[in-house]
């Protein structure tokens, strides 16, 4: 597996006591040269509030992709860690979330890390990974086993699974009664 280290400057910007320094971390990207997806830059900072915001940019390789998960682990100064996990998933729509050579972001956002004493934490380390790849139909690269894969399962099941319903409803009721059902409109005018 490549290790790719993405370092980016540390900003020294402070916002009171010394704990509250805005900063940007190390971000380190796990992705084998394999993989259908490069990363090229990765980071995580701080936001108002305690929280944090996590951005990757990548860039697709040679096929379009359909799906695509990613993984994060922050490590905290306490050595507490935090996973943040994320799909993008164009099956649905377009079929296509990424054209091949497009270069694109993710991001992934946690708010409200504190340690025990309640104090916001920040993290001083973070990792990357991309969990899986759905390239096209019927083709897979990466962890099978991901929750983050999985996760996405199950959304375009439940997806599946109202698309069916509202055909259904069309299908036996008519335009009235689908637009009622998805709360477009309500009463006697409905679908005239």
């Amino acid at each position: 597996m490549k290790r790719a280290i993405f370092l980016f400057a540390f900003l020294s910007l402070a916002v009171g006591a010394p704990s509250a320094l805005a900063q940007t971390v190390v971000a380190e990207a796990n992705v084998p040269p394999d993989c259908p997806v490069q990363i090229t830059s990765a980071a995580c900072a701080p936001t108002d509030g305690g929280g944090h915001s996590c951005n990757a940019k990548f860039r697709v390789g040679a096929s379009d992709v359909i799906a695509i998960g990613f993984k994060w682990v922050l490590t905290f100064a306490d050595g507490r860690t935090h996973s943040l996990r994320q799909f993008i998933d164009g099956a649905l729509a377009s079929n296509v979330a990424f054209r091949a050579g497009e270069e694109a972001e993710s991001g992934a956002s946690r708010t409200g890390v504190k340690s025990p004493d309640g104090k916001p934490q920040v993290p001083v380390r973070a990792a990357f990974q991309v969990e899986f790849v759905v390239p096209a139909p019927g083709k897979f690269w990466g962890n099978a086993q991901s929750p983050t894969y999985w996760q996405m399962l199950g959304q375009r099941h439940g997806y599946r699974q109202a698309l069916v319903r509202l055909k259904s409803i069309y299908a036996t009721s008519g335009l009235p009664a689908l637009l009622k059902e998805l709360g477009v409109c309500s009463g006697e005018g409905c679908g005239k």
